[in-house]
């Protein structure tokens, strides 16, 4: 966390886009290290929590670029376990709500809120049961005057384990 915003910084990020970034990036790296395993296995957030503390965790992959103007995080584990319903469900929310209301055993509600409501580009690339990938963009001239309240776009590719091949479905 502390590479990617030193690097927005040095690139002239705006405090606004720097405060979205930050909340942002630990929500990726909660939902790939904690919701993520905790849905697949059928454990809660805290269950997952003390398994990571006893050693057992899946590798979490975190990135990112930038050309100047955007800065692209993307984080990626080995679950697959985000459905683009709940994605589209809680961009809805984004859209229609100020603060989200839903409390959820197994992540996916306030952590998908608070990204979808930060970003200006929203990408998942969900192998289903396999791995999921969640890239997001931020503009780091944007103002806080000027922010949006939810993505302008929002972009699922479904990677189609049991028929294979890839396609978009939004």
């Amino acid at each position: 966390l502390k590479d990617i915003t030193a690097h927005a910084k040095k690139m002239g990020a705006r405090s606004a886009v720097m405060t979205r970034l930050e909340q942002v990036v630990d929500e990726l790296l909660m939902n790939a290290m904690y919701d993520a395993p905790a849905a697949r296995e059928g454990y809660t957030t805290m269950e997952q929590r003390e398994a990571i503390k006893e050693g057992k965790v899946e590798d979490v992959t975190l990135r990112f670029g930038c050309d100047g103007r955007y800065l692209v995080v993307s984080a990626t584990d080995r679950y697959g376990e985000l459905r683009k319903n709940d994605i589209f469900q809680h961009l809805a929310r984004a859209r229609q709500e100020r603060a989200p209301k839903e409390d959820r055993r197994n992540g996916a509600g306030l952590g998908l809120f608070i990204v979808l409501s930060s970003v200006n580009r929203f990408i998942a690339n969900i192998d289903e049961g396999r791995q999921t990938e969640v890239v997001c963009v931020f503009d780091l001239m944007q103002s806080g005057r000027t922010v949006e309240n939810v993505a302008k776009s929002v972009h699922v590719f479904d990677g189609g384990t049991r028929k294979g091949g890839s396609r978009e479905v939004a």
